[in-house]
């Protein structure tokens, strides 16, 4: 099975070996398409970030327009989805983990997780909220998958089923990704690699 998880998609396709020499595989599923790629994790983060301090919108905007008179609350967002693409691929979910996002303006507001001006922390939680919906469907696809290729073979109309999910795209840079799509797979024998160059 290939997992495509780009940044505006994440598609899936299953094949079958016939023969190595020369190469002929057979096509064991229609292809499946959703749109949640990469940059859904991106706009989730976005949303669930301005929603947790619109509140206190005014004083965040204020602040950024003493180093950026056109600063809007759009442009916060897209700022905020450009700095979280990097921390989200390093994610792990490996303890109390936190990353530091920096914004140039934004105030010193500890509670609202901006411990200093200009900096955003990211507390694991929220990494794995923003994660979650993207994960949610790319997880159910992969499972509905499996099982319309498991109710074909159960019907002859197939040899077998995959044990790999080969993961291409910017997706397979995800760790947090790739990771919960592996605790998913492998206990059913399913192993999920990455390609090498």
């Amino acid at each position: 099975m290939i997992g495509d998880i780009g940044a505006g998609s994440a598609d899936f396709e299953a094949w079958e070996i016939v023969d190595v020499h020369p190469l002929r595989v057979r096509q064991l599923h229609a292809s499946q398409t959703e749109w949640c790629g990469a940059r859904t994790i991106n706009v989730e983060f976005r949303r669930r970030f301005l929603q947790s301090i619109s509140d206190r919108k005014e004083a965040v905007l204020s602040s950024l327009r003493t180093v950026d008179t056109t600063m809007d609350w759009q442009t916060l967002g897209e700022r905020l989805e450009a700095s979280f693409e990097g921390a989200k691929k390093d994610f792990r979910a490996e303890g109390d983990d936190s990353y530091i996002l920096r914004i140039p303006g934004l105030p010193n507001m500890p509670e609202k997780s901006m411990p200093r001006g200009g900096r955003i922390e990211v507390d694991a939680d929220l990494m794995r909220e923003s994660h979650q919906p993207q994960l949610n469907t790319i997880i159910q696809v992969i499972r509905d998958t499996l099982r319309a290729i498991e109710r074909r073979r159960s019907h002859g109309l197939v040899e077998s089923c995959p044990d790999e999910l080969l993961m291409a795209g910017g997706g397979g840079n995800n760790n947090y990704i790739c990771r919960k799509i592996r605790e998913t797979l492998e206990p059913d024998g399913i192993s999920v690699s990455l390609p090498t160059a």
